[in-house]
């Protein structure tokens, strides 16, 4: 697990007062929350849709006896 850590006026904070220092940058608690949302949304999507579109561009081959 990495540690949090944010260098903020000329010194290293750490923990929670890093994590509150980035939710604040973020423009607060809804703000952040959106963003970490809307990020995790656009990776989802990326990975299954490129997925999706290769099996639907594979031809459904079926042995033939």
């Amino acid at each position: 697990m990495t540690k949090l850590r944010r260098f903020v006026n000329g010194k290293w904070i750490y923990g929670a007062a890093a994590q509150q220092n980035i939710i604040k940058s973020n423009g607060g608690w809804n703000e952040h929350h959106k963003k970490i949302i809307q990020n995790a949304i656009a990776e989802f999507a990326e990975n299954h849709v490129e997925k999706l579109n290769e099996n639907f561009n594979r031809p459904n081959l079926k042995a033939v006896k």
